[in-house]
């Protein structure tokens, strides 16, 4: 007897695309242009395909299903092909880390409902963005080595036992690298040094734009985290990836494609989503909708976001999706942030703003490498940097200020690799930027050279300073607030090792730096602000060879990225060191200030 015996089907609607629970059944609508459409269920292994309901007006297959047998899965055949549900929300995917998928893995989607979650009545936070600290983390990364000691490992449950953690250290928004679901083993080859498989282990590549990674935990788990962190004041940005996708079709509805039919590829990734068509633009819309609404998200960060203003390889001035995320109403409250380039080498710094986007400042990030690592001639600018005076945007505000992100060294390597080690990658070295505005201090990598150490330290604390001292919204890697290293590797995307785990059993080298680092950026910075925009080069600045100081009313701020120490005069009266990066043991002083090479300081008058 056919499991499917007792299921009826009505015409159902085509208002809404994807599955969704009806008063006695399910309705299923899907877009196609192709009338040889049908809707294959399948389960234990028995298929059966309905006929669907067509509107032709926007192209919408519908049916309504009553008496649908528990744990069915569906897919669409078109054409003879079956086909994914854009718009799946779950997969029959692996439990368990690193487990090979079959073939119909990700074609196959659940039937199923959001279930009910209980929110507690917590509201998100609404974090105004000139006072918004940014962590960005890895799910799987912060809590799966042993020494994190949590009951959940590299999951979302995880992190909820280690918010104690993000709390006192003083961010308050996380940026998930990406839980839309992926399939880590895409990435087949072996590391040539330890013979030990890759994985896609960052996810950038997409299943489906409304599934969640099962790896990391269920729909459940992750409401649970956003609660708990709402709970204690901290938001949660997800980094999307809406530019490509890991199973591309050959429909120009969905990507770009060229005269012959071929993908246009300006993710770098094989394919191109076509993000301002009439259905992908619906699609991606529906998908921050989903998220914001169902799983209260804060915020998103657009991956390689030029993408959304391309059109069959035009650039548009005004992107349809741009427009409709602008103007969608229940998108009102929820932060977005551009990655405003693309792997095609679009540079789109700045524009992102007029359509409510914060943006990642790369201008921002090369500056300070350049400068704090003792670049000539960069004092100036560097100055503009931090004060936002040259910067791109209308509003500071817009700029996402970072020093690292997942993407390139870890600030501890920043200081001690001036080339990259991505051999184990399995790609000869090929991978990777080749410019990173790096120096080593002395010696190539590991050393344990305490001179060389202690300079690596200041320099890092003086991207810190830099970082939490200027104008825009900061953002802090994982990791660098204990000086983390990935051992010269700047590509680590497919490394599931400690190269990207937190380690929590080492030194804390930073914390209590970056800790009272952001105390100070939360007690001063609307008035470092006020003094950053009134601020006068003849009056209020010094500037010599790779020296700045800067005087803010009460507060002096210095940076000397010189390979020399140098004497300053001050003022008359007494000083009190607030931030020296070079951990002098002087509380108060007067008269002259001795300033050690490669470090900076921030003092205040006192009365």
């Amino acid at each position: 007897m056919s499991i499917f015996k007792g299921i009826e089907t009505k015409k159902g609607s085509n208002n809404s695309l994807g599955v969704h629970r009806t008063q006695n059944g399910y309705n299923f609508a899907f877009f196609s242009e192709n009338k040889n459409t049908r809707l294959t269920l399948l389960n234990k292994k028995e298929r059966l395909e309905i006929p669907l309901n067509f509107s032709d007006d926007d192209k919408i297959f519908h049916v309504e299903i009553l008496n649908l047998p528990k744990n069915t899965l569906y897919a669409y055949r078109v054409d003879g092909n079956l086909r994914q549900d854009p718009y799946a929300k779950s997969f029959a995917s692996p439990n368990a880390w690193g487990e090979t998928p079959t073939k119909d893995t990700y074609i196959f989607a659940k039937v199923e409902n959001d279930k009910k979650f209980d929110w507690e009545n917590i509201k998100n936070p609404n974090i105004k963005f000139d006072d918004l600290i940014i962590y960005e983390m890895h799910v799987r990364g912060f809590t799966n080595d042993k020494t994190s000691n949590v009951k959940n490992p590299g999951t979302f449950l995880g992190i909820i036992e280690k918010i104690d953690y993000l709390k006192e250290l003083g961010v308050n928004a996380i940026e998930l690298m990406p839980i839309y679901e992926f399939d880590e083993t895409s990435y087949n080859r072996v590391n040539p040094e330890t013979k030990k498989r890759l994985f896609n282990y960052w996810g950038y590549s997409p299943i489906s734009f409304f599934s969640i990674m099962k790896r990391y935990g269920s729909k459940q788990d992750f409401k649970t985290l956003v609660r708990e962190l709402h709970k204690t004041g901290i938001e949660v940005i997800l980094d999307v990836v809406y530019n490509h996708m890991q199973n591309p079709i050959k429909d120009k509805n969905y990507f770009l494609l060229d005269e012959k039919n071929n993908y246009l590829n300006f993710s770098g990734c094989g394919n191109t989503f076509n993000c301002n068509s009439k259905v992908g633009s619906r699609l991606i819309l529906d998908s921050l909708i989903y998220f914001a609404k169902e799983f209260k998200v804060d915020g998103f960060r657009f991956d390689l976001a030029a993408i959304l203003t391309r059109s069959d390889g035009k650039i548009l001035e005004k992107p349809k999706i741009l427009e409709m995320i602008k103007n969608e109403k229940k998108l009102k409250n929820i932060k977005l942030i551009a990655e405003p380039w693309d792997a095609a080498g679009l540079h789109k710094l700045g524009f992102f703003e007029k359509f409510n986007f914060l943006e990642w400042n790369d201008k921002t990030r090369d500056i300070f490498r350049k400068f704090i690592r003792g670049d000539k001639n960069l004092e100036k600018e560097f100055l503009e940097t931090v004060t936002g005076k040259n910067s791109p945007f209308k509003n500071q505000k817009s700029s996402i200020n970072y020093v690292t992100c997942h993407d390139g060294f870890s600030l501890y390597d920043l200081v001690s690799y001036e080339n990259k080690l991505n051999f184990s990658n399995a790609e000869e070295n090929k991978d990777g930027n080749f410019y990173n505005f790096s120096s080593n201090s002395g010696i190539e990598g590991k050393t344990d050279d305490k001179n060389i150490e202690n300079l690596r330290i200041r320099k890092a604390k003086n991207f810190m300073l830099a970082l939490f001292l200027s104008n825009g919204t900061p953002m802090l890697l994982m990791g660098d607030e204990y000086l983390h290293t990935k051992n010269g590797n700047n590509n680590t995307w497919c490394q599931d090792t400690s190269q990207n785990y937190f380690l929590w059993n080492r030194e804390k080298k930073l914390f209590e730096f970056i800790k009272n680092l952001i105390k100070f950026r939360k007690e001063n910075q609307k008035i470092l602000s006020l003094n950053f925009k009134n601020l006068s080069l003849e009056k209020d600045v010094e500037i010599k060879d790779r020296f700045l100081k800067i005087k803010l009313n009460d507060f002096i701020v210095i940076f000397n990225s010189n390979d020399k120490d140098t004497t300053l005069n001050l003022d008359k009266g007494k000083y009190k060191i607030l931030i020296d990066t070079s951990d002098s043991k002087n509380d108060l002083i007067e008269g002259k200030i001795s300033i050690k090479s490669f470090s900076s300081l921030v003092l205040k008058k006192q009365d």
